[in-house]
């Protein structure tokens, strides 16, 4: 019995004889599957926003429609220039708003407002210390993600995480991208702070929340943003 290693020229010579054999003609006449593009934008803040919004005007520059895709999937900054884009807004819009801080949808407004990427969200010390705590809970699920323990919506409601006011970022996310969800196929990708599983929003399927609340799950930072609930 042999130690199933074969020699060199043995091998090389097994090598010729595929390289070389003739294609049948069911390999040359098999239909190609059609090609589907998918388009994944990443996070980043508002330093993130630009940058999409440079690199989608960039392929748009070399040929390549970005609004063309089949498939739009977003997180943080990507999930707010992809719904921005699959709202029907085309890509000389989106970047005037990221590189000429231009709003328009409300004139004389930039496009980023201080209110809208923070506005305070409490109004007392004791208030402050309520949302720190129910932020450590959202910062401790997010790094540790065992044993899922869901807190009392009693004590949800007391300690309510997430320091800042999202009053006016939701205002603006419907501004921008409309309440319903498009008709191209969008994808916002989020995360359970309970069960540790991400979520994906949009696709047939999965939970659709109105859009700019969609839009605020994919891009709550933990501590500076209150989680969004849904359903």
């Amino acid at each position: 019995m042999g130690n199933g290693i074969q020699p060199a020229e043995s091998c090389s010579s097994v090598l010729d004889a595929l390289n070389n054999r003739p294609k049948t003609a069911k390999s040359s006449t098999r239909p190609k599957a059609p090609k589907r593009t998918a388009l994944v934008l990443g996070a980043g803040g508002t330093v993130g926003i630009a940058f999409h919004a440079g690199v989608l005007k960039a392929m748009a520059e070399a040929g390549l429609d970005p609004t063309a895709a089949d498939l739009v999937v977003g997180t943080s900054a990507g999930a707010i220039v992809g719904s921005i884009m699959r709202a029907g807004n085309d890509l000389d819009l989106v970047w005037a708003m990221a590189h000429e801080d231009r709003n328009p949808f409300a004139e004389n407004q930039p496009f980023v407002r201080p209110e809208v990427v923070f506005s305070q969200g409490w109004r007392t010390p004791i208030g402050l210390a309520r949302r720190v705590a129910g932020s450590a809970y959202v910062l401790h699920r997010t790094v540790i993600r065992w044993p899922a323990i869901r807190p009392p919506l009693s004590l949800q409601h007391f300690y309510r995480a997430g320091i800042g006011s999202v009053t006016e970022q939701r205002m603006e996310f419907a501004n921008w991208a409309g309440e319903e969800w498009p008709d191209e196929h969008l994808a916002l990708c989020s995360f359970d702070i309970v069960t540790g599983q991400r979520v994906v929003l949009g696709p047939a399927g999965a939970p659709r929340p109105a859009l700019p609340d969609a839009m605020r799950a994919a891009s709550a930072v933990p501590l500076l943003y209150p989680p969004v609930r849904l359903g």
